[in-house]
Formats: C-alpha cells, structure tokens, sequence
C-alpha cells in the first residue's frame, strides 16, 4: 500500500530537517573545539567569566553593566584613575574569554606593577564612531574617565563602502547634531525569533562567510573610497575628542592594525579575505588595505593637531598574521601585545607628565 499525499510530501522535509541538523552539530562542534562561542556548546571560554565565584575578579556583562570588562561602580573612579576603552568587537570580542581581552589585559598589566589604574572595556560589536560618540554623551557624564582610548576604524570603512556602494542611504549633511542630541539612538528594527534562531547557528554564520566572499570575488568592488569618505571619519574622529574633553577626559588615538599589510596582497590567504567579505561585500581587499593606511594617517594628523597621544599600534602588529585570528581580530597573545603596547605608552605619559 502506498503512502499517502501528505506522508510524502512530509518525509523529504523531514529528511532535509534532519541533515541540516546533523550538518549543525558537526560544524558547531568543529567550531567548539577551535574555542568560538556556538548555540548548542556555548564556550569553554566562558568559564573565565565566574572568576567571581572563586574570590577572584567579576566581570560583565551582568545587570546594569553591559561590558565584557571587571564589573566597576560608578564614582569609583574618586579613589582609582579610570581608562576608558572605546572600541567594537575588537576589544569585545565574543569569541574569546572575557579575561584574554586587551583592555582586561591592560588592567592586569597596571595591577602587575602596583599601579591603581582601573579600566574599563566599554566596547560594544558593531559600533562606529558614531556610535561612540552617542555612547559617550550617554555614559560619560556618569563614569567620568580620566583617560579614553579609542581603537576604532573597520566598521566605519564598511559604512562608508556600503553608502557608496548604494546599499544603505548617506547620512544627511545637516542630519549629525541632531543625532547627537538623542542620547538614545532608535535601534533597528527587533528580528523575528526564528530569524534570530537562523542567524545564531554556526551553519548560517558558515554558509555566509563562504558565500559572500563567492559573490565578492565575482562582482566589480570598489578600489578605494571617496575623499569626502575620509573626511566624514575625520569630522567624527573630532567630534569624539570634543565630546570627552568637554567631560574632563584626556583622548588616545591608537593607528589600527590589520593582518596582513599592503606588500602582502598577492599573499593573503583565502581564509582572511573571506573573514572580510562577510562583513562588507563591496570594498576590494586593495582598498582595504590603502583607506585603512589613509585613516591611520589621518589619526597621527589629528593627534598632533589637537596634542593629544597618539599609540601606534599598528607599527608593532601590522603584518603579524600570528596575532590576528581573521583581518581585524586578534588571538589571545595578539591581545597580550595590544595590551602591553598600550600599558608602556600610558605609563610613559604619564611619568612624563
């Protein structure tokens, strides 16, 4: 006797359920074992996060603290100097232990050596300046840092790269102040759960990074980024000094530092240009490399125009692909080095002062 209609019509579907599962747990399981975060296995990693319960340090993010940073208090800052790290996922990134992180790193190497310098990770993934900047005129007046680093520049180039490319509007010429006075910006619209479930598993996050770098590498890019493009970066990189000098604190522009340098093109593994095209479909791995030399140019321009210190970072990691895990992010011993980088400057400054 033969099945019905609907029987089926249902066993394939059950069948394709089944193998994406399967697929899910394979790949999420290759994905856990290479130490990123994943739906079904959550992280090893994590576990550096309940420190707390063994007398050790506690870390966020938790309540009304929403950093992957030691959790502080505000008003602290009365009896220990406060460093301010504005940054996105470099600084947060999700796919390592709270502890590895840079700015953890840099409090860390502060207490090595008795000092009573306390920071605090306010990076978020997926900020740009702007976002710093509303960030700041949100947070600053309540944490009152005495010194904010900012590490800041990749999600601006694919902002930037998408507006020319037509994929989203630019920003109104008059539009920016008034931005500015809303504290709270208007968040994107919320994503259905099933859409938030999709992009959670780890075979989504797969199929999109070989897919887009697929589409990528067939579609004309774009060589470089328009002038006024570099200067929308500069007017935001000042308007950010602005801002925190208003609140009292001393700015720290760092250069920014990629995997692989300009002489390394022909070079670039796959791997690495595929990590790109995820995030932005439209700039070429030449124009990445050129806008982000431009930028860094023009970080060390602001820095000696408003005198305030400039690190650079990138002179001490460009090129060192061993402590980058894809082209912008680092590897626990990359975030060592950021961190000491960042420690021997300040304390530099500081002595000098």
């Amino acid at each position: 006797m033969s099945n019905p209609p609907s029987v089926r019509l249902i066993a394939p579907m059950f069948w394709i359920v089944l193998i994406l599962s399967l697929l899910e747990l394979g790949v999420e399981a290759r994905a856990h074992r290479r130490g990123f975060s994943t739906l079904l296995f959550g992280s090893e990693k994590q576990s550096a996060e309940t420190l707390e319960e063994e007398g050790e340090l506690s870390f966020g993010p938790r309540g009304d603290f929403p950093w992957r940073s030691e959790i502080l208090v505000p008003g602290s800052e009365a009896s220990h100097p406060l460093i301010w790290i504005a940054s996105s996922s470099h600084a947060q990134d999700s796919a390592l232990p709270v502890q590895a992180l840079f700015p953890n790193r840099l409090a860390e190497w502060f207490r090595a050596r008795g000092e009573s310098w306390k920071v605090i990770n306010a990076s978020r993934a997926g900020s740009s300046m702007r976002d710093q900047i509303r960030l700041a005129t949100a947070e600053g007046p309540r944490w009152r840092p005495q010194t904010v680093v900012l590490y800041q520049m990749s999600n601006d180039i694919t902002r930037y790269a998408r507006q020319e490319a037509g994929e989203i509007p630019a920003d109104p010429p008059d539009a920016w102040e008034d931005e500015l006075v809303e504290a709270d910006a208007q968040s994107e619209p919320s994503v259905a759960w099933a859409d938030e479930l999709l992009e959670s598993t780890t075979l989504f996050a797969l199929l999109k990074t070989n897919l887009s770098s697929v589409v990528a590498q067939g579609r004309v890019l774009l060589p470089g980024l328009e002038p006024s493009a570099t200067e929308a970066y500069r007017r935001d990189v000042l308007r950010f000094i602005e801002v925190w000098r208003a609140l009292g604190a001393r700015p720290v522009l760092c250069s920014f530092a990629t995997s692989h340098r300009r002489r390394d093109l022909p070079d670039i593994p796959m791997e690495i240009r595929k990590s790109i095209f995820r995030f932005n479909m439209h700039l070429s791995m030449e124009g990445w490399l050129d806008t982000v030399d431009e930028w860094n140019r023009v970080l060390r321009e602001i820095a000696e125009q408003e005198d305030i210190q400039f690190v650079d970072v990138a002179a001490e990691l460009d090129g060192r692909s061993d402590l980058f895990r894809d082209f912008v992010h680092f590897t626990p011993e990359g975030h060592e080095v950021v961190a000491e980088i960042l420690g021997r400057a300040l304390a530099e400054r500081e002595a000098s002062r």
